[in-house]
Parts: structure tokens; sequence; C-alpha cells
């Protein structure tokens, strides 16, 4: 017999609802009935029950939790047959004042000479190029946030190259702008499918 969660790990904004499906089933892959128990802890490691709800199907069951703070959520749910676990990342909206600002590109490139216009110029060139090419979520996420720094340094460093190509060479590819493995990887889950 086992437990089993469908959405054992979610995204989620602050003040929203996190909904788990928990499924209890035998060796023979049918579901049964069970006694579960959820206990859920915050980010700030305060444990609490959560109410479990029986679906309309013998063996699946549902809770739901409001998630008023950012940060790790943990549940884990007991029963005869079993312990799972799910997790629940909780991000506050992002506003236009909290997106990298100059002085967060200043901080990342560390030395460096340019001016705050070039940094401005840049921040907002690849803002705009990362919202055309991938899915900006609301609760703008660490990893779009560094992927959208690395983008602005790229963009300097290639504004000092005269043709925008960096030519390899027995050890090295070509470099190509856009072609960052970085922003690649960071920007991987948020790329928009091109349609058509």
């Amino acid at each position: 017999m086992a437990l089993t969660v469908k959405n054992a790990n979610q995204e989620l904004m602050t003040g929203g609802r996190w909904v788990v499906d928990v499924y209890v089933t035998d060796a023979d892959d049918l579901s049964v009935p069970d006694t579960l128990a959820a206990t859920v802890t915050d980010p700030s490691g305060t444990d609490s029950a959560a109410t479990i709800e029986g679906l309309t199907s013998t063996g699946a069951y549902r809770f739901a939790v409001d998630v008023p703070t950012p940060g790790r959520w943990v549940a884990v749910v007991t029963g005869t047959n079993g312990v799972v676990a799910a997790t629940a990342h909780v991000s506050d909206v992002v506003t236009g004042v909290q997106m990298p600002t100059v002085a967060d590109l200043d901080n990342y490139l560390g030395t460096h000479s340019w001016s705050d216009d070039d940094l401005a110029e840049a921040l907002e060139a690849e803002a705009s190029n990362q919202r055309r090419v991938c899915r900006v979520p609301a609760a703008y996420p660490a990893d779009l946030r560094s992927a959208l720094l690395r983008r602005a340094q790229f963009h300097l460093a290639m504004k000092r190259v005269q043709l925008g190509v960096i030519p390899g060479d027995a050890d090295r590819d070509t470099i190509r702008p856009g072609m960052d493995s970085e922003v690649r990887r960071f920007e991987k889950p948020y790329r928009k499918l091109p349609v058509g």
C-alpha cells in the first residue's frame, strides 16, 4: 500500500492557497480508504495541522492551506499505509521597483568603467528581450533575476566587440550574442515555445 501526492512540488505566490491532493492505493494499485493526518511547517519552522477532506472517490484526499508568508512550506501526510511529503515555494509578487536596478547591476559587475546610463540601457534592453522570449511570472524568481543580470553583463561586454562576435580557437567555440550558456540554463524553464 502506498500514499502518493499528485502535486508534490508547487510554486505559489504569497497570499495564495496551497492545495495538495493525496491518493492511497493498495499493492494492486487500486484506490483504498485510509485515515490521514497532515502537518504543515511554515518558513519560520512553526507546525500546524491541516484539515484533510475526502474527495468523491475512495482513496482520494485533499487539504488546502493559506500561505501568507514567502519561503519554503513543507507538509507531511501520514496514514496507516505510509508517509508522504509535499513542498511549496512561496514568493512575493515583484513590483517594478523591486526588479534588478542599476545599483544591483553595478554590484554584480564589480569593478568596471560603465556609466549609470550604460547600465540602465543594458538592463532595459535585456529586460525587454527577456519578457519577449520568456514567460515572466509576477513572483519574479531568483533564476530569472540572475539571468537578467548576466544578460546585461553580456550585453555590455559585447558592446566592446566591434562585430559582436568573438572568434573561437582550437579550445573555444565562437561566441555570439544571446548564446550565453548561463542565461540559457537559468531561463530554460520559462522559455516560450514557438508556435507554428
